[in-house]
């Protein structure tokens, strides 16, 4: 056993930091976000957010997700058609 290592207390796991965010259908959220560096492109950053798993907050981004993907499927229109 190494001294000094055995005796010192463990730190406590941090939170990824968060936002609250009020969405006038399914009221506050908060999202925790990770903000990641490009290697090629150093002014710029990847920032994903996201829900703890189980929380109210989960269950409400599903809730708006799955609205999202069945709003008018019938819908959808190219903006060019003479784009493939």
């Amino acid at each position: 056993m190494r001294s000094g290592t055995a005796n010192r207390p463990s730190a406590p796991a941090r939170e990824p930091p968060g936002h609250r965010y009020r969405h006038p259908v399914v009221g506050e959220l908060t999202l925790h976000y990770e903000s990641f560096r490009l290697p090629d492109a150093p002014d710029q950053s990847l920032i994903c957010q996201s829900a703890a798993p189980g929380s109210p907050d989960e269950e409400a981004l599903r809730l708006l997700a799955s609205w999202s993907s069945t709003a008018a499927p019938g819908r959808l229109e190219r903006v060019n058609p003479q784009l493939r």
